[in-house]
């Protein structure tokens, strides 16, 4: 199951997140997508309806508590057309989620493509995305980026960076 979570389903790229998987349901793939978040869901609903793909979509609105939803994914899908580092990747590499961004998330910066997750290039190319997804359907490959996702995410945790901001401005304050 994939999942894609936003407040700005439109901004975030929900639309060619519902094509791709149009594409993989049209090439006989087993796939699921949760759609986590508030905002206008009935266009999209509509557009999930109108690309056959209803059945396959879950649209769950806002949920208080994520972790659940992270739990009972097996990656996630965010083809974001504007982010300049998205908390919900992070939160998804926490959960030992491999992720697919675009290149206009800063979070991709953080990852190597191939090893936490993948990146398309234009958030707009739905057959590259499906192409994206449908190489995670590959539950080896899967693991060892979901193990890779955790482990980049505890070296990015808040904690290591608080400790690096707190030790950049102790070496400031000595050179003064």
């Amino acid at each position: 199951m994939a999942r894609f979570a936003a407040r700005n389903f439109r901004l975030k790229g929900l639309a060619t997140v519902l094509q791709a998987l149009r594409l993989l349901v049209a090439d006989g793939h087993q796939v699921h997508l949760a759609v986590i978040g508030g905002g206008p869901i009935e266009t999209f609903r509509r557009m999930a309806a109108r690309l056959g793909v209803s059945g396959q979509t879950t649209f769950c609105g806002f949920v208080n508590e994520t972790i659940p939803y992270y739990a009972a994914a097996d990656v996630f899908v965010f083809p974001t057309f504007y982010d300049p580092c998205s908390l919900v990747v992070l939160e998804a590499w926490a959960s030992g989620l491999p992720v697919i961004t675009s290149s206009f998330n800063g979070a991709a910066e953080l990852m190597t493509p191939g090893e936490e997750g993948l990146v398309v290039d234009d958030p707009r190319d739905a057959r590259q995305l499906a192409r994206r997804m449908e190489g995670l359907l590959d539950p080896s490959l899967r693991v060892r980026m979901a193990r890779a996702a955790r482990t980049l995410a505890l070296e990015h945790s808040t904690e290591k960076k608080f400790a690096a901001l707190v030790e950049i401005y102790h070496q400031q304050a000595g050179q003064r």
